[in-house]
């Protein structure tokens, strides 16, 4: 998912220079990396300055309107435009997360392989969250999510059915000057 305005940042954050890279094709290079699957990015705003610094074919590269309506939004328009691609499940991942490697995303997968779970988190220092397995079983639900709650609310309701990797600083993103501070320092 990389379709949000960065409006805390001032500056799209998708674009933030990143190990030889920019932050987006960072996590693209992660999720490619992982061979996990197929990799499309879901872009929204400033999607024209965005597409040509990721290394995908185009056909990979989905545009979402309504990206403004939250993430929630964005995220069924994701899963409407893959269902055909997939009945496997899918894994969601965030654009802005500079810790992610390739080895959190396999995990993610091992771990539904390993216990069955239909949802599997990456649990933070505090708290759990993206990047994010669902299973086939789970996808169709994802279609109907609005707003900027995101999956969490279908996270809940399969919290019986819920499994975990670590990812510790899975919670370090990129949303203000601050945070930008300390990723150029890392």
């Amino acid at each position: 998912m990389a379709a949000g305005a960065s409006r805390r940042l001032g500056q799209p954050k998708q674009l933030l220079p990143f190990r030889g890279t920019v932050l987006v094709n960072y996590v693209v290079q992660q999720a490619l990396a992982s061979k996990v699957g197929p990799v499309f990015v879901v872009l929204g705003a400033q999607q024209a300055q965005i597409r040509p610094r990721i290394d995908l074919p185009d056909e990979q590269l989905l545009y979402c309107e309504n990206w403004a309506e939250g993430m929630g939004t964005t995220i069924a328009y994701g899963v409407h435009q893959l269902l055909a691609q997939s009945n496997n499940g899918l894994l969601i991942s965030v654009a802005d997360q500079p810790f992610l490697t390739a080895d959190i995303l396999q995990q993610l997968v091992q771990q539904r392989t390993a216990t069955g779970a239909s949802v599997v988190c990456s649990k933070y220092a505090e708290g759990q969250g993206p990047p994010t397995f669902f299973s086939a079983l789970v996808v169709p639900e994802l279609l109907h999510l609005r707003g900027d709650d995101g999956a969490k609310q279908v996270v809940k309701r399969y919290r019986k059915q819920l499994a975990t990797i670590n990812f510790p600083s899975g919670c370090y993103d990129v949303d203000t000057e601050a945070d930008l501070i300390h990723l150029i320092s890392d």
